[in-house]
C-alpha cells in the first residue's frame, strides 16, 4: 500500500474507536497510529527476483475449488512460509494460525517472528486462512507451484478494521467475509499502484470503496487512487467473483506465486470466510 498517514482527523476517530472497544472488553488497546507508517499492500515477495514466478500452470488459477478435498500427502510437497505483519508497525506477528481452507489434511501451523511455514501439496491451488485473537482473519488463494515460496501480507487488528469501516459508516458483520483488492503495475515487490482501475464484484455488500491517499474508505471517485487498493465489506455467501477494469490498460489477477507472463485471467472467483479479509492482487500493465 501505498506508505503514507492518517489525517489528524482520520486518526482521531480511529484512535476514539479503539478506547471504546479496549474499554468493552478490559484490555489496553493498540499504540497510537499517529506515530505509525501503513503498511506495503497485500502479497510483499521476499524473492524480489523471484524466478519462481514463471512456473506455469493453467489459466483458471484465480479459482477455487468448490468443496475441501483431502490431498495424498505423500506426493511431492513444497514449502510455503507466510509471514503476516502488523497493518501499521510491520512487524510479524506470533501466534496466528494459518491453515489451508482447500485441504484439512494437511496440518495448521502456528506462526513465529519467522511466520508459518507448511509442506504444500505442488501444484494444488488451494486458499489459506490466517487467523488468532484480537485480529480480522485474513485468507489468501494461491496457485499451485513447484518451488519454494516466502513472502509477508498485512493483518489488521479488529479494532483498527472496525474503526477503518466505521469511518465509512459501515459496521462490520462477523457473519460474512470481506475482500481487499490491491492493483499494480507489474506485480512485483515496489510496484507502482495503478490510478484510476475500476473493481466490479458479485452483487451484495458494502462497497466497493477505494482507498483514499489519507488511507479513509471512499465511493468517489468511483476508481483507484494512487494506493491501487479497493476494500468491500460485509460480503454474503461464500465466493466472489471480481473483476478489475480500466480505461487504457487490460488487467488480470496476479499476485505472489503467479506466472509474470501468460496469464490472461480478469475474473477470479475467490473464497469468502465470515470474519475474514480475502486478498487478491491484480495486475494492469502500461500498454
Amino acid at each position: 500500500m501505498n506508505r503514507g498517514s492518517f489525517t489528524p482527523e482520520v486518526v482521531k476517530v480511529i484512535v476514539v474507536a479503539m478506547t471504546v472497544a479496549s474499554a468493552c472488553d478490559g484490555d489496553a488497546g493498540p499504540a497510537d497510529p499517529a506515530d505509525a507508517e501503513v503498511a506495503e499492500s497485500a502479497g510483499v515477495d521476499d524473492d524480489a527476483a523471484d524466478d519462481t514466478a514463471h512456473d506455469q500452470h493453467s489459466h483458471d488459477t484465480g479459482s477455487v475449488d468448490a468443496a475441501p478435498e483431502t490431498a495424498d500427502l505423500s506426493q511431492p510437497t513444497v514449502p510455503l512460509t507466510l509471514v503476516p505483519v502488523d497493518y501499521f508497525s510491520e512487524a510479524p506477528i506470533v501466534g496466528l494460525e494459518i491453515c489451508s481452507l482447500d485441504v484439512p489434511a494437511l496440518a495448521c501451523v502456528v506462526t513465529t517472528a519467522e511466520g508459518g511455514q507448511l509442506h504444500i501439496p505442488a501444484a494444488r491451488d488451494q486458499s489459506f486462512t490466517v487467523r488468532g485473537p484480537r485480529h480480522l482473519g485474513t485468507v489468501y488463494p494461491l496457485p499451485g507451484r513447484s518451488t519454494a515460496l516466502r513472502f509477508s501480507f498485512p493483518v489488521f487488528s479488529e479494532e483498527v478494521a472496525a474503526a477503518i469501516a466505521a469511518i465509512a459508516g459501515v459496521t462490520l458483520d462477523p457473519a460474512r467475509g470481506h475482500l481487499i483488492v490491491f492493483v499494480t503495475e507489474t506485480g512485483a515487490t515496489g510496484s507502482a499502484r495503478v490510478v484510476g482501475a475500476q473493481v466490479e464484484h458479485d452483487d451484495g455488500g458494502d462497497g466497493p470503496f477505494y482507498v483514499a491517499p489519507d488511507n479513509r474508505l471512499i465511493r468517489e471517485p468511483a476508481a483507484t487512487t494512487g494506493v491501487g487498493a479497493a476494500v468491500t465489506l460485509n460480503l454474503p455467501g461464500d465466493r466472489v467473483r471480481v473483476r478489475v477494469t480500466h480505461p487504457e490498460r487490460d488487467c488480470f489477477v496476479h499476485g505472489p506465486g503467479w506466472p509474470v507472463d501468460g496469464l490472461a485471467l480478469d475474473l477470479s472467483e475467490l473464497p469468502l470466510v465470515p470474519g475474514h479479509v480475502t486478498h487478491v492482487q491484480f495486475r494492469c500493465p502500461l500498454p
